[in-house]
């Protein structure tokens, strides 16, 4: 049987194939969390309550196959980046976007702890259970100063985040879900405005992925060179 999902045909078996567990492979650091995938009941209250919208720039830190952050643009039109550290998943992830031609939707493989701080536009981060202890705190201090540039909001699966001086919990949630939005305003000097008059000729590099001033993400390619592979936002009119 076939179904239609905002436009898009999708075979059931086919999503099938996507939906079963997956073996970890060795690059899963020993204090990470081995894949499971998210419920969909609560993606679909995340959407709601973050809110997720066509403006944004939504992260999948650990975005295993690729099924959340798949789902999350197909119910929203927002850009759709995901950090996976296993090849194997993130193989799996690309197949399943190219399958269903979603050219807002990427998937770069490597430590969220290395990446996420990069990503100059995201505005939600999701997070179901990757990490915790050490990692958690250190990639939620990477994403600090994308906050101090706009707010974002971090959305949270089953995992209480370390107490966060420029986070606030949403009082009105309680259960597996929790959302925590940014506080901090934004402030001359602490970080560059996300949209430029003109683009500046500097790049980020990390772990092979380069993001230019825009949040243009670009990856590293040995038999191509340097090929873009990632997301650009709208400019906010």
């Amino acid at each position: 049987m076939t179904r239609v999902v905002d436009t898009v045909v999708v075979d059931d078996d086919e999503l099938e194939a996507y939906l079963r567990p997956r073996d970890d492979g060795p690059e899963l650091p020993t204090d990470g969390v081995p894949y499971l995938p998210c419920s969909v009941d609560v993606l679909l209250r995340m959407v709601d309550q973050a809110p997720v919208g066509a403006s944004d720039v939504f992260v999948d830190v650990g975005a295993g196959v690729g099924r959340a952050a798949t789902l999350v643009h197909l119910l929203t039109g927002a850009a759709v980046i995901g950090l996976e550290v296993q090849p194997a998943l993130v193989r799996a992830a690309r197949d399943l976007a190219a399958g269903l031609h979603l050219s807002r939707v990427s998937f770069f493989e490597g430590d969220a702890i290395e990446l996420a701080g990069h990503i100059a536009l995201g505005s939600v981060f999701f997070l179901y259970c990757p990490f915790s202890g050490d990692r958690l705190t250190t990639m939620l201090a990477c994403i600090e100063p994308i906050a101090r540039t706009r707010a974002i909001r971090v959305s949270c699966v089953d995992l209480p985040l370390p107490p966060c001086s420029w986070l606030t919990r949403d009082p009105q949630l309680s259960g597996d879900l929790t959302i925590y939005r940014s506080t901090l305003r934004e402030q001359p000097g602490l970080g560059e405005p996300v949209f430029d008059q003109e683009p500046k000729d500097r790049t980020v590099e990390q772990s092979g992925v380069v993001c230019d001033q825009r949040g243009v993400m670009h990856e590293g390619d040995a038999r191509d060179g340097q090929i873009e592979v990632g997301l650009r936002a709208s400019r906010p009119t």
